[in-house]
């Protein structure tokens, strides 16, 4: 997948509305009226917010990740094990899964939801 694939798929799996792949803006979750009410009345008058850079910002995976029950957690953690144990040398493998960066925890989301192309 493609970086702009990645974080268009977390950000459906968020609940993001209203995508453009083009610009990679939607319309957010949080905004107080739901999407379904804001495209009914003027559409030019429907807030717009960049999609957040999931594969290079912590916090945003850190939100993203909170959308997944506990049994995708599990799940979850595995997936980024997978990723990150092939990385160096045994010794290692616990240091660099806590210290995942956000494309491996964007990749791992993305595998654990069945997202990944």
């Amino acid at each position: 997948m493609t970086p702009d694939e990645q974080r268009i798929a977390i950000a459906q799996a968020c609940g993001w509305k209203g995508i453009s792949f083009e610009y990679l803006t939607g319309y957010a979750p949080w905004r107080p009226t739901p999407y379904s009410e804001r495209v009914m009345g003027d559409l030019d008058s429907i807030p717009i917010d960049p999609l957040p850079d999931y594969l290079n910002d912590l916090n945003a995976m850190h939100e993203a990740e909170k959308v997944l029950t506990w049994q995708h957690h599990l799940t979850f953690r595995e997936q980024l094990w997978d990723l990150v144990i092939t990385l160096g040398p045994e010794d290692t493998w616990g240091r660099q899964f806590i210290s995942a960066t956000a494309a491996q925890r964007a990749e791992a989301f993305l595998r654990t939801l069945n997202l990944w192309k």
